[in-house]
């Protein structure tokens, strides 16, 4: 049996999938037809809402059996379009999780094109009351389609944008239109429950999410499942090693504390040193949540490195403060600290300032493909750089001066 073709790209659906727009288009089409004298049970909401997700053309035939290239089809479709820009448009909200759900395959280095229904005209109002312009690389539209879904044309056209074969690509959509157009032009479906739509009614989709999961989709993207429909219940690789890596650093902690107690014999002074260490990690925080607010797993590998930067310096810095007192006869007081505090600025800062200008072109680079975990890495080791080494000068020399007086220990 041939093995299943590495994904590299996503086909992206956008009403009813990213946006909750599908209610919104059918009181559209309601409101364009009954001020063209349309009224009565064919043109209720109830009948136009499971219409939604096919072409407008093929919606307004079976309706009210109107030719959308008619005069009086272009004049329906025409108003339609300006009551949902006005009325219905600026109300309109994504779905939880749609911007994280593209940030995140962005980051697994996937191509994203949009394959939808709408007009190009109507395309980029729906992609801003998204929030995801920006993620997206190219776009296939009804303009770009002699027929629109349920026939395959703007599969087919999004597949020419994407310079893939189908195979090595994925649908996400939510409605039948969506899963038949995509299945006869050989691509595999994601189908979102957000469409509205039941399960039976999504048959033939190689799986069903309830929304925009990113988790659950980057887990079917990566083990490159074949095109059969399977609940997706199991924990993807990246949420694994996320989990793996946070027990780690907490192991990584409680042995920094063991060490520390075993080299300076005081509770107290330990309890300070690991009391400090949640500050530095304060730059990263600011830098995840500046860059999109996703910890991923190289964000996590930056908070890692940041504790370890932040541990080391503290540790040194509360050392020779020891040796001034210890080996060089100083008195515990503001003037050992100061002294003891102005002899390791040099080293501190040397530190953060190689460590920090390696990390800038990464930080400048972007969070493009072939850096989805030095990005995130950067961004948060930067950024805890700065804390951390306000928490070394500032924070650490003050409080071992409040709490780190010798029990006895100096020489006489």
């Amino acid at each position: 049996m041939t093995a299943p073709a590495v994904t590299k790209g996503v086909l992206l659906d956008i009403d009813g999938t990213l946006l909750d727009s599908n209610d919104a288009h059918a009181m559209s089409w309601v409101d364009a037809l009954e001020e063209h004298g349309l009224h009565g049970l064919a043109v209720t909401f109830e009948r136009v809402r499971p219409l939604i997700g096919m072409g407008g053309d093929k919606l307004l035939a079976k309706i009210a059996k109107i030719d959308h290239e008619s005069k009086e089809g272009e004049a329906i479709s025409k108003r339609r379009r300006a009551i949902f820009e006005t009325r219905y448009l600026p109300r309109l909200v994504p779905f939880e999780g749609a911007r994280a759900l593209l940030e995140r395959v962005r980051a697994e280095g996937l191509r994203r094109v949009v394959a939808t229904s709408a007009s190009r005209e109507e395309l980029e109002g729906l992609l801003l009351q998204a929030g995801v312009i920006d993620l997206i690389d190219d776009e296939a539209t009804a303009s770009d389609a002699e027929r629109s879904k349920p026939d395959p044309d703007i599969i087919q056209a999004a597949i020419a944008r994407a310079e893939l074969p189908p195979r090595e690509l994925v649908m996400l959509g939510d409605t039948p239109y969506d899963v038949d157009a995509a299945r006869k032009a050989g691509v595999r479906v994601i189908a979102f429950r957000t469409g509205g739509w039941k399960d039976a009614d999504l048959e033939g989709a190689a799986a069903i999410c309830v929304a925009c999961n990113h988790d659950v989709v980057v887990a079917h993207v990566a083990e490159r499942r074949e095109h059969t429909r399977k609940p997706l219940l199991m924990l993807p690789r990246n949420v694994v090693i996320e989990k793996r890596l946070t027990h780690l650093a907490l192991l990584s902690l409680l042995g920094i504390a063991l060490v520390l107690y075993a080299d300076f014999r005081s509770a107290r002074v330990v309890g300070f040193i690991m009391a400090t260490l949640p500050f530095a990690l304060v730059g990263g925080v600011l830098g995840v949540v500046g860059t999109g607010g996703v910890v991923s797993l190289g964000s996590l590998v930056g908070f890692v490195t940041v504790l370890g930067i932040a541990a080391r310096n503290g540790i040194m810095l509360v050392s020779h403060f020891r040796h001034l007192e210890r080996e060089e006869g100083l008195t515990f007081g503001e003037a050992l600290i100061v002294r003891g505090s102005i002899e390791r600025v040099v080293p501190i800062l040397m530190t953060a300032l190689a460590t920090g200008l390696a990390l800038v072109p990464l930080v400048i680079s972007g969070n493009r493909p072939g850096n989805e975990i030095e990005h995130p890495m950067a961004v948060v080791i930067l950024g805890g750089l700065v804390t951390s080494t306000v928490l070394n000068l500032l924070v650490v020399p003050a409080l071992y001066l409040r709490l780190g007086r010798s029990t006895g220990e100096v020489k006489s």
